[in-house]
């Protein structure tokens, strides 16, 4: 169980944070705006971009390690040196020259202004490269100009060894914001029922603690925001209140048996559909992460003893969460005098351009056998109206 925890928390940290940070791919919109760079610069840049750290792709590519941390670490570390302010597209990496992004950030907020000599100051212009980790980039040439904030994507791939561009777009922001938090944030304008991507796109500027990084990914991601409110309300060890285990079982499973809870509503989202799920089954699942007792589980289910079942009914056609769900980040932690870890965590939800929706502290505790169990979650701070534009209770 060990082995299958350990490699799970791995896949769903990649798929998951496969979904934060610099937003989706633009598609063509033809003309740029006034004073932005057109097609061909943008693309020059992009090629020269790619230039950069071809070497390292190329050897990822031949080593089979392309899509590994590491590399895309070694990718970034290369384009900071050329001058480049870099980030990783998930936000998973801290940004490099990121002191250039805050000049420009700072500048924007002013609006124009001028120096003692009437000429105009503070940083106009700013491009950003978002790498992801198959190579590809996202190049944002940012400029803020009497008050309006433009942006120019460049979205380059690698078809190979050979770096084309893909996509290219111009927009004027509807809006953008730069966060306490650190994060920047900027929007392109969606007509309401359009069925592309959100246009929302959000960069982490300043830097996170490598500790806080991997507690991230060992105790919140593999569960986070979707389709679960494991984190969404307050609860603790002998006292689980609101806590609905039958989405943690679905959540949980794949932790333990190293693939995809097979319990499901079917191709066709039959709604209703139940399955008895025996009940070492169902208990192993919860009682890997949780000191709950059996009576207590039992309780707080549907719990059938002539079966020796639970009861389990997986979300349905009515109960399917918006696709568009926070990420979190741990940004804080401290080692009690118990010996729990409590992690201080904001949930990032750049499709409301928000850095901090909610903010949590979820407490641990590690096991003799290389597990953890959860004690407890405490929510600190909530915006209630933006957690009911994705989560649905079940």
């Amino acid at each position: 169980m060990k082995k299958n925890l350990v490699i799970f928390i791995i896949l769903v940290t990649a798929v998951m944070i496969s979904m934060f940070g610099c937003g989706a791919k633009r598609q063509m919109s033809g003309q740029g705006k006034p004073g932005q760079k057109n097609d061909a610069e943008a693309g020059d840049t992009a090629l020269k971009i790619a230039e950069c750290y071809r070497e390292i792709y190329e050897q990822a590519l031949k080593d089979g390690t392309l899509g590994d941390e590491s590399v895309t670490v070694s990718m970034i570390e290369c384009l900071g040196k050329a001058g480049y302010v870099a980030v990783d597209a998930e936000n998973q990496i801290n940004m490099v020259n990121a002191d250039e992004a805050m000049e420009f950030i700072e500048t924007a907020e002013k609006g124009n202004f001028q120096d003692d000599s009437g000429k105009e100051a503070g940083r106009h212009k700013l491009t950003i490269v978002c790498l992801e980790r198959e190579g590809n980039f996202t190049q944002y040439d940012l400029r803020t100009e009497e008050g309006v904030f433009y942006v120019d994507s460049t979205w380059l791939v690698w078809n190979g060894t050979v770096p084309e561009i893909a996509e290219r777009d111009h927009y004027e922001a509807y809006a953008w914001d730069y966060s306490k938090e650190g994060y920047l944030f900027f929007e392109e304008y969606r007509m309401d029922g359009f069925d592309g991507d959100s246009g929302h796109t959000a960069i982490r500027i300043q830097p996170l603690d490598a500790v806080c990084r991997e507690l991230n990914k060992k105790y919140i991601v593999p569960v986070g925001y979707k389709e679960n409110n494991l984190f969404l309300c307050d609860w603790q060890e002998g006292n689980f209140g609101e806590l609905d285990f039958e989405d943690l079982f679905a959540a949980l499973y794949p932790q333990v048996y190293g693939r995809s809870v097979p319990y499901t509503a079917t191709d066709g989202w039959e709604i209703g559909k139940q399955y008895d799920i025996d009940r070492e089954e169902y208990e192993r699942v919860i009682q890997t992460f949780f000191g709950v007792d059996v009576e207590d589980l039992r309780e707080k289910n549907v719990y059938l003893p002539e079966k020796q079942s639970y009861r389990f009914t997986p979300r349905g056609l009515y109960d399917i969460e918006s696709p568009e769900v926070p990420y979190p980040e741990v940004t804080g932690y401290s080692r009690n005098e118990d010996g729990t870890l409590t992690c201080t965590v904001n949930a990032v939800f750049p499709y409301k351009n928000s850095s901090e929706v909610l903010t949590h502290e979820v407490t641990v505790r590690e096991l003799e056998d290389g597990g953890f169990h959860y004690i407890s979650n405490r929510v600190l701070n909530v915006n209630s109206e933006m957690v009911e534009a994705w989560h649905i209770t079940s």
